[in-house]
């Protein structure tokens, strides 16, 4: 077996199982293949690796040029491998724990249990429905325009839903109705991560969590009443979560509580009146609700920076750039539905009128939605007009981003690995260094991209 680790979460994000008897197996194809379509989380790739055999370090590089290759010991492996064997002789205590292997403190898992233990006997389910979503906006965690729903209200799986934004809800609710309809074989896809508290029965819980809680003697409010977070990609795959993580549930938790119960008959009659509550927890974290949703909608700040979403946290740009691309897709999809509906025919027969190759397809919806004119403006712009107090302040910026770039079929003009491509704008002759940490090795001088990439705003170039 070839077994590709990723630090330090520790998560498996490749494996190839090898046949003595059967063909031989690349090694460098096994890390491509963890690259491009890891088993957690969406597409990214290592600038370093350790192995630690040197003849396997040496297909390594010649493979992948870009990648530094380090020989050095892999104990995280031989600890993996041990685990799985104590496993498979049913002698293993691992299985999810509350700390997340270190990444979060007790103090930070107790305030969660204190929280949870408020949001339960609250019970907001009790009253709320499926429609009566919550704006929430926590500035410490850098959280603005977030969607909480409370779930629950026929009984099972209580708890609440924290979406990045009243539209990522809209894509999770689409993704739901497209999954009742999706064939076995075709991947998942939930239209946006979530971070959620669930409660769940003690004798559910897996053993090693239902034994911390009894150990630090943590509140529970009954027997149904222990508390799970969990952080799921847009592909329904659990990622180890982080204490900002816990941070945000508990805050959320504790503050849904108090709006409650100050505000139980908003719930009761589905009041539409407006309403907002700011809430301080631990460490003064100030949390605000806000409910309907669209009765408060700050602006973004123009030409600021951009606020991280649910999600995002203090780790690197390769991870802050995948959070950016899902807000992005996101947003695409979006106006491409907005579009359906706000244009009709006129929408449909600009779709149907454009032609394009299997490749090509993923490039089609931006191109419809930034720069097909309808109604002498792009349905992005009627999306953002429309549709501002839907979207957080993240989206407005990368939507307003969006389009102050332009179009174009870019050349390769020079490449300098781990650091920045040169390229030329062959509609315009202009030639742009464009800072990319990964610089792709499959591209070369004087070779055209096969892509017609977005470039951003020209103040955000080099």
């Amino acid at each position: 077996m070839d077994l590709w680790l990723e630090l330090p979460e520790g998560l498996v994000v490749g494996q190839a199982l090898i046949d003595p008897n059967g063909p031989a197996v690349h090694f460098p194809e096994t890390l491509l293949h963890a690259i491009a379509s890891p088993l957690v989380g969406r597409p990214r790739r290592p600038k370093r690796v350790r192995v630690s055999d040197g003849r396997l370090a040496a297909e390594l590089r010649e493979a992948v040029p870009d990648i530094e290759v380090v020989v050095a010991p892999t104990p995280e492996l031989s600890a993996l491998i041990a685990q799985m064997l104590a496993a498979m002789s049913g002698e293993s205590d691992e299985g999810p724990s509350y700390f997340e292997n270190g990444r979060v403190t007790a103090g930070v898992v107790a305030a969660l249990f204190h929280a949870a233990e408020a949001l339960f006997r609250a019970a907001p389910w009790k009253l709320a429905s499926d429609s009566q979503v919550l704006r929430l906006d926590i500035p410490a965690f850098g959280i603005e325009g977030a969607c909480v729903s409370i779930i629950g209200a026929l009984g099972e799986s209580l708890g609440m839903i924290i979406f990045p934004s009243h539209l990522a809800m809209e894509r999770f609710l689409t993704g739901i109705e497209q999954d009742r309809l999706r064939d076995s074989n075709s991947p998942l896809d939930m239209g946006t991560t979530t971070l959620s508290l669930n409660f769940e029965r003690g004798a559910d819980l897996p053993p090693r969590m239902r034994r911390e809680a009894a150990e630090h003697g943590w509140p529970v409010a009954g027997p149904s009443g222990y508390p799970w977070a969990q952080h799921r990609d847009r592909d329904g795959t659990p990622r180890p979560l982080e204490e900002r993580d816990v941070r945000v549930v508990a805050a959320c938790a504790n503050a849904v509580a108090a709006f409650f119960s100050k505000h139980a008959d908003h719930f009761r009659m589905g009041s539409a009146a407006p309403v907002s509550e700011r809430f301080k927890g631990d460490g003064d974290v100030e949390v605000r609700l806000t409910m309907p949703y669209e009765s408060s909608s700050p602006s973004a700040s123009d030409g600021g920076p951009l606020r991280q979403p649910v999600g995002v946290g203090s780790a690197g740009s390769a991870k802050s750039a995948a959070e950016l691309h899902e807000i992005d897709g996101r947003l695409v999809e979006g106006m491409m539905d907005f579009a359906g509906w706000r244009f009709g025919d006129d929408w449909l027969r600009t779709a149907r009128g454009l032609t394009v190759r299997d490749e090509a397809i993923e490039l089609l919806a931006p191109f419809l939605v930034y720069q097909v004119l309808l109604e002498k403006r792009p349905v992005a712009h009627w999306f953002g007009h429309e549709s501002d107090q839907r979207l957080s302040g993240t989206e407005r910026a990368w939507l307003q981003a969006q389009q102050a770039a332009w179009l174009s079929v870019w050349e390769v003009r020079g490449v300098e690995p781990g650091r920045s491509l040169k390229l030329e704008d062959m509609l315009t002759g202009e030639v742009r260094d464009v800072q990319e940490v990964v610089a792709r090795p499959s591209c070369s001088p004087s070779t055209a991209s096969s892509s017609i990439p977005r470039c951003a705003p020209r103040s955000r170039q080099r």
